[in-house]
């Protein structure tokens, strides 16, 4: 039985690439978008970046990595980070686990409201072969749009490798991101590998809409199969953004899921999700979808 535990073997680190809009003044839900893709090589780290129109500014973001396939000889690209780079753009890095090219996609989510996002941000470090939390607050009176997360020195041949596995919204003025660290491959390693980072962002805005939140809890996919699944907003509503959560569980028989997918759909009405377990036994999901009424 599959453990968080336990050492990282090959084949278990290929099963875990699993872990793998507003408006002007009134930050009316924007409809403007931008996107970005990357041909990740087996094995190798790299980025795709979004780029919002002109006078516009990145609100919220997403991921996609379409030729995910974890068996073997295939493409597992994963993201590791997916974060706002200056006004208009998102950064989203990846790792491709599998034996074959993965493609990675980055999805800018845009509005003139987003030009005054301002960004909060949080940094833990994480021990090898655990889990850890980081929290970013919004300064003031501001609330927070959406978030994101990094992990800096994410290193493709040894540690620190730490995989975000949660990243939510908790609260009007909080975005909270939980991930684990792979540690080493290596069953003989004479040294203590190197803590990694975590990184937890908060988009905030002074003159941020009240926000209704809806989820859904799933069975993750088992034996490294994608579970898709849509949380639509109420009637009426646009999703302003997304979240998951991986529901980590650490014991002797260890449970998490992993995001490979998080982006708006149903022409923004809802929010979708691929998500996998990171073992042969079953392990859940959620997925959350942060609304707000269509005239905002």
């Amino acid at each position: 039985m599959f453990s968080l535990s336990h050492p990282w073997t090959p084949r278990l680190l290929a099963i875990c690439a699993c872990l793998a809009a507003l408006a002007a003044s009134s930050v009316a839900l924007a409809r403007a978008g931008g996107s970005g893709k990357v041909t990740i090589d087996s094995h190798k780290i790299g980025s795709a970046t979004a780029k919002c129109p002109r006078g516009t500014g990145m609100t919220a973001g997403g991921f996609d990595s379409p030729s995910f396939s974890p068996g073997n000889n295939q493409a597992s690209a994963v993201r590791i980070g997916s974060q706002r780079v200056g006004t208009r753009m998102l950064k989203t890095t990846g790792y491709n686990f599998g034996d074959q090219p993965g493609v990675l996609k980055s999805l800018a989510y845009c509005s003139r409201a987003g030009r005054h996002v301002r960004v909060a941000s949080n940094k833990v470090f994480v021990a090898p072969r655990s889990a850890g939390v980081a929290v970013a607050t919004c300064p003031g009176r501001s609330r927070v749009v959406a978030g994101g997360f990094a992990s800096p020195g994410f290193s493709a041949a040894a540690a620190p490798r730490v995989i975000t596995m949660t990243s939510k919204r908790v609260g009007p003025g909080q975005w909270r991101v939980e991930g684990f660290n792979l540690g080493d491959d290596s069953d003989n390693n004479s040294s203590d590998p190197p803590p990694g980072t975590l990184i937890a962002y908060a988009y905030c805005l002074d003159d941020a809409p009240s926000i209704v939140v809806r989820h859904k809890r799933v069975s993750a996919g088992v034996g490294g199969q994608v579970k898709s699944f849509k949380v639509r907003c109420p009637r009426r509503m646009r999703a302003l953004s997304g979240g998951f959560d991986g529901n980590i569980y650490l014991s002797a028989n260890a449970t998490a899921s992993g995001a490979i997918v998080s982006r708006r759909a149903a022409h923004g009405q809802a929010w979708q999700f691929g998500t996998v377990s990171i073992s042969e036994r079953s392990a859940k999901s959620t997925g959350y979808a942060y609304c707000v009424p269509r005239h905002h």
